[in-house]
């Protein structure tokens, strides 16, 4: 069913992708690999949590976006460098690497809160044009996007991921989970020694990690599956 919208995940390697529907017959998602939102006309049409093939009915391909989502597991390769690094209770700079691993808890917080946030901008400044603009808006919405980006209202690489088909990968989520880790971190490591820094339990400290980053994580719909320290580095 080439005519059918599908995640190419050889191509498109990542958490989330988003393809907005054009001269499609259809979309497709498939069981245990992915889940899906069906936006159509800025609104949430459905969430599909299990596999399906469906064919557009009249009038269901305009102003429609499928927007996939990764299902199980996956990786993040974090690390805090010791320029830059956390200090112990002796004002020492301790540096870390290691690796978390998440899931996708829930699709809906991770795409209007997360993902959200990388296009922003273009909802703030050419979603209120559209809205202004009333039954018209809608045919003018390229138009207004293009101008802003002309104008350097809006960065080239934001339009782009509006207009056309884009992946969020592991990348894009890395330096929020990074910042959520050195902020759990700073409070394990600022009443202990190095010493005791090292004679931390893996336990220990994915208890901490778990508590500490609960509340953003489930903001964006994100769950973490693990959390590992593996090595840490002093200026000693």
């Amino acid at each position: 069913m080439k005519d059918y919208i599908t995640w190419d995940y050889g191509k498109n390697k990542g958490i989330v992708w988003r393809c907005p529907v054009k001269n499609q017959k259809g979309f497709i998602v498939r069981q245990g690999f992915e889940h899906a939102l069906w936006i159509k006309d800025g609104r949430l049409q459905e969430t599909i949590l299990t596999g399906i093939s469906y064919a557009f009915q009249k009038g269901e391909r305009e102003n429609s976006e499928l927007i996939y989502v990764k299902a199980g597991n996956f990786k993040v390769e974090w690390g805090i460098p010791i320029r830059n690094g956390v200090f112990n209770q002796h004002g020492e700079p301790i540096g870390c690497h290691g690796i978390m691993v998440l899931k996708v808890k829930n699709i809906q917080n991770l795409i209007f809160n997360f993902v959200s946030s990388l296009t922003g901008e273009y909802l703030d400044v050419v979603e209120k044009e559209v809205y202004l603009a009333g039954k018209k808006g809608e045919k003018k919405r390229d138009t207004i996007l293009k101008e802003k980006v002309f104008q350097n209202i809006i960065d080239v690489r934001e339009a782009q991921r509006v207009e056309n088909p884009f992946l969020m990968t592991v990348k894009d989520i890395k330096s929020w989970v990074v910042a959520l880790i050195r902020a759990v971190l700073k409070e394990e490591f600022a009443s202990r020694s190095t010493q005791e820094i090292n004679a931390l339990s893996k336990e220990d400290l994915e208890s901490a990690m778990r508590v500490g980053t609960l509340k953003e994580f489930t903001q964006w719909g994100l769950e973490m599956v693990s959390f590992t320290i593996i090595g840490i580095k002093t200026m000693m």
